[in-house]
This record gives C-alpha cells, sequence and structure tokens, in this order.
C-alpha cells in the first residue's frame, strides 16, 4: 500500500515544487473530500486519494499557505505528512 502511495503521481510536480502525501487514519468522507480539496489555493494543490491526500506545494513547504488549523477545520481527524523524497527512501528501506 505504502509503495502504491508512494509511486502515485495526480499532478505534475515541477523542478522546485514540493509534493507531500499526508495520510489519515480513516478515509475521508464525501464532505471530508470536498473540505480538503476546497483548500487547494494559488500555490497549494490537494488531490485525495483514499486514505491519504497529495499535496504540491509551488515552492517549499514555508511557501504554503496551509496551517495546521486548517486541516483540522475539514474534521477527518489525526494526521502526519511526509514529503515524496522521504518516502521513497523509507520505501527503498522496506523492499526487500
Amino acid at each position: 500500500e505504502l509503495r502504491v502511495v508512494g509511486e502515485a503521481v495526480p499532478f505534475p510536480v515541477s523542478t522546485g515544487h514540493t509534493h507531500m502525501v499526508t495520510f489519515f487514519r480513516d478515509r475521508a468522507t464525501t464532505a471530508q473530500v470536498a473540505a480538503l480539496e476546497g483548500l487547494s489555493n494559488d500555490v497549494d494543490t490537494l488531490v485525495v486519494a483514499t486514505r491519504e491526500v497529495h499535496w504540491r506545494i509551488k515552492g517549499t513547504v514555508m511557501d504554503s499557505s496551509l496551517k495546521p488549523k486548517h486541516w483540522v477545520g475539514t474534521g477527518i481527524g489525526p494526521c502526519t505528512s511526509r514529503n515524496t523524497t522521504a518516502l521513497r527512501k523509507l520505501i527503498a528501506k522496506l523492499s526487500p
């Protein structure tokens, strides 16, 4: 499951942009998907998959306008985010 998430490319990521994946314990409801994807703006693009959100930032995490209060406001619950570079390194370590 982690490998599938790490290989997903739901949007183009240009040089200088950051691709993060935010993992949730539970699947998002239809309302939560709308709320999460509704957080997208000129800098941040959010695409909900199954229990994760792919998050493209034009620039670095410091350039994002999204703060923890925005994520909490969607009602999705506890989450953790990793950039895809770190995620791919973890996948490589877990691979036989």
